[in-house]
């Protein structure tokens, strides 16, 4: 296949890459998936859009400073200025496209406000923005006739030729072949890596594929210990994927206590329960710490039932399905690992080191959130570095010629599915999970660090002598093991404590 945008991703960051590149009809658009199009992180964003809306530069500059703040000051100024600066346009090119956002009585746009931000400047549609986002992008996708859209198709290894991407090998997934790719221009938008983790807010495919592939190259990968933790996501053991509650909620008025019902979060903060994110979370396991607990609470009665209802929706359901009775009864929670702020490094115009390889989204490093995000400020600079990639990008193309040498073809045994070797993987992952959650959570100590290091390579042992078969489960199992290799890696080297990153042995 030959193409000029091969976009590997199907999230908010992919999809709004695809739709602009399609606003020249000349352009063709590859699109992929390796799955069926739906999951994805963006599905699961529940806060929303932080965004100026207006033309106040005292709105601007606030949240600006909200953001480098947040960020510990280690945020990339001309990245964040950029960012806050493109929100409206942006924004307004969703509500174009047909994306719903909560209005008030008088019509005006509802705003939320979260963690670390001194305004309320978050647009939302109830408490299922990203759902509401990405299925209306997905949509208007489906529309363009110069993208071409492929589910069940799964990137296995980027072709590099004199420093140059000029396109992927991919597995199609409905028959097992392998396909290549040529492009002139080749987008990472692959999300995140919390399946490495235990206890994950991430999609079921957010297994770090995009940095393994870019890793592989020699992409520069940065900051991989910066990964930022959700303080606040639904305890329940039995479950797979972390149920998440928005930070709005407390935005609203909603408090934190640990198991004996004491609030505990003025002590660490004179923002209690607005703290930003890393700071509640590292609060929060000390607590659990101190009461030898697995969770904390979290108090609504504060809140009208009425206001649950209307503006939480998708909370109340899931504490109903649980047996929490909101607002009487409190929410226990735990805090989970949410969103990755290293990963691939790019410049401001989302390019890697890479010729003509481009990355944006939760697995791109681009200097926006510091050490530590801001809320609802990833949503943003996905739709952001995806108009700033495309831009430069398209003044780009047609210098670029597409590939015409020879490339072999990555010799592998695939099936879809093997029961015995998909088996085998899934008790390999658990282990993966246990010693990521022992030794890489919020606290980690010099020793932890090492221990995960000397597990993780027998662990890959142990995965390399399975089977000669390659499943799609043991393809991600490989890419979350070199994804973890890499935060390891990037934590022995970390020597100073900033925002999300928390060695004990530091302080």
């Amino acid at each position: 296949m030959k193409t000029d945008f091969l976009i590997i991703g199907t999230g908010i960051a992919g999809l709004s890459f695809a739709i602009k590149a399609a606003s020249n009809k000349n352009n063709s658009i590859t699109l992929i998936s390796k799955d069926n199009l739906f999951d994805s992180n963006t599905k699961y964003a529940q806060g929303g859009i932080a965004g100026v809306i207006s033309l106040s530069e005292e709105e601007i500059r606030s949240h600006i400073k909200d953001t480098i703040l947040t960020g510990n000051m280690q945020s990339n100024q001309k990245v964040v200025e950029r960012v806050v600066r493109k929100a409206r346009d942006e924004i307004s090119e969703l509500i174009n496209i047909g994306i719903k956002f909560d209005k008030d009585k008088k019509g005006e746009f509802h705003k939320n406000i979260e963690a670390g931000h001194k305004e309320a400047r978050i647009l939302h549609y109830k408490d299922i923005t990203g759902k509401e986002i990405h299925t209306k992008l997905l949509r208007y996708c489906k529309k363009l006739n110069n993208i071409n859209i492929l589910k069940n198709h799964f990137a296995i290894e980027l072709i590099k030729k004199n420093n140059s991407c000029v396109g992927a090998h991919i597995i199609d997934f409905n028959n097992s072949n392998i396909i290549t790719v040529f492009s002139k221009i080749t987008v990472i938008a692959t999300g995140g890596i919390g399946q490495a983790y235990m206890t994950t807010s991430n999609s079921k495919g957010s297994t770090g594929d995009g940095i393994a592939l870019a890793d592989k190259i020699g992409a520069k990968i940065k900051h991989m210990e910066l990964i930022q933790f959700h303080p606040t996501s639904i305890y329940d053991k039995n479950k797979k994927r972390n149920f998440l509650v928005t930070e709005a909620i407390r935005g609203a008025g909603a408090i934190l206590k640990n198991i004996k019902g004491e609030r505990y979060m003025e002590k660490y903060d004179n923002r209690k329960e607005l703290a930003p994110r890393d700071i509640v979370s590292k609060a929060t396991q000390k607590e659990m710490h101190k009461t030898n607990s697995n969770y904390v609470l979290m108090d609504t009665s504060t809140l009208s039932l009425n206001l649950i209802k209307d503006k939480f929706p998708n909370i109340y359901k899931k504490c109903n399905e649980l047996g929490i009775n909101l607002p009487k009864d409190n929410i226990p929670i735990t805090p989970c690992v949410h969103y990755l702020i290293g990963g691939i490094e790019t410049d401001i115009n989302g390019k890697t080191n890479i010729n003509n390889l481009y990355s944006c989204g939760e697995c791109a490093y681009t200097g926006l959130h510091g050490t530590n995000r801001l809320a609802s400020n990833s949503l943003l600079e996905c739709l952001v570095f995806a108009d700033l990639s495309y831009t430069y990008a398209e003044k780009t193309l047609n210098k670029i010629a597409l590939y015409g040498g020879k490339v072999s073809t990555p010799n592998i045994n695939l099936k879809l599915k093997d029961k015995g070797v998909d088996l085998k993987v899934k008790g390999i992952k658990k282990e993966l999970n246990k010693l990521m959650n022992s030794y890489l959570f919020i606290e980690k100590t010099r020793l932890g660090i090492k221990m995960a290091e000397k597990k993780l390579k027998e662990i890959e042992m142990r995965l390399n002598e399975i089977t000669n078969i390659k499943t799609l489960k043991s393809i991600e199992l490989f890419n979350l093991i070199i994804t973890s290799k890499l935060i390891v890696e990037h934590c022995k080297k970390t020597n100073k404590n900033s925002g999300v990153f928390y060695n004990k042995d530091l302080e």
